[in-house]
């Protein structure tokens, strides 16, 4: 009988419950803790305008649901046992849009393979079609910037909804065979999203570092998304002084006034701990 309720709302297996996960109180609560401007009573009276002010903004708290939609697997990373993996595939959905994304990832990567899916269209993305396109003239270095982007845009597509196995068949897909057709920079990005594939943080980190010496050649977008990855991996390995002393020296000029994600405050509330050293800034 529960099983014909879930079914209702597209849960047939436990990817389907994975695909919905947001977050634990191990990862909520730092943020909570974070952004808590204190406990109101009468003896410490507290004034906070955050509610009234949201009202009057008109907000609301839907950017919590979409957490696992970050360009960066960030809740993947920072819990690897609600990561999706396995066989057993996210059921076609339009309940959710982690489900939807995940099934249009599927398409990605079978167009990219050759492979048919019934849950797919025959409509090929753009950006997909180029990188075949280069890896099989060898070509992707006469047009490093427009394979970057290509590149980026299908990482964002696919990073947080594909598995650990299924993101390397789709890097494998769109690496050229040829030998030296990629630059410096574009075999530095592709390793970088074959390391979030892989979730491997020290790679990651490393490429990260690597990709910020040229930061002032990307655009917002990719800033923040190697903040993010570089936030992400020291955190994920435990380096919280380091990342601290990242956020410190960096979130001021990438952010200027603008709103913070939440996916990157949540990150840096897991790192808020006594930190000492030199801050690490991106120029």
């Amino acid at each position: 009988e529960m099983k014909q309720e879930l079914q209702l709302i597209d849960i047939n297996n436990v990817q389907d419950i994975k695909a919905r996960f947001i977050a634990d109180k191990k990862m909520i609560g730092p943020l909570l803790d974070f952004v808590n401007p204190g406990v109101n009573s009468d003896y410490f009276p507290v004034l906070d305008l955050n509610a009234s002010k949201a009202r009057f903004m008109q907000e609301d708290a839907l950017e919590l649901s979409r957490l696992g939609l970050e360009p960066v697997p960030v809740i993947r990373i920072l819990a690897p046992d609600y990561d999706i993996s396995g066989t057993t595939r996210v059921s076609k959905g339009h309940l959710f849009s982690a489900t939807e994304m995940t099934v249009k990832a599927r398409g990605i990567l079978s167009r990219a393979t050759g492979a048919h899916d019934s849950d797919q269209n025959n409509q090929t993305d753009i950006n997909l079609q180029l990188l075949l396109e280069l890896a099989e003239d060898c070509e992707t270095n006469s047009s490093e910037k427009l394979w970057i982007e290509s590149a980026y845009s299908i990482a964002r597509k696919t990073l947080p909804y594909l598995t650990v196995e299924e993101l390397e068949i789709l890097w494998d897909s769109v690496t050229p065979n040829c030998n030296n057709t990629l630059t410096d920079r574009q075999y530095q990005w592709l390793a970088l999203f074959r390391a979030l594939g892989a979730r491997n943080m020290q790679a990651t980190a490393d490429l990260t570092v690597k990709l910020l010496e040229n930061v002032q050649s990307y655009d917002l977008s990719k800033k923040r998304f190697l903040f993010l990855s570089l936030l992400t991996a020291l955190v994920r390995m435990e380096e919280y002084d380091e990342a601290r002393l990242l956020w410190m020296g960096n979130s001021q000029h990438i952010f200027e006034e603008e709103h913070i994600p939440l996916s990157f405050l949540l990150v840096y509330s897991q790192a808020l701990r006594e930190s000492h050293g030199k801050t690490l800034v991106i120029q």
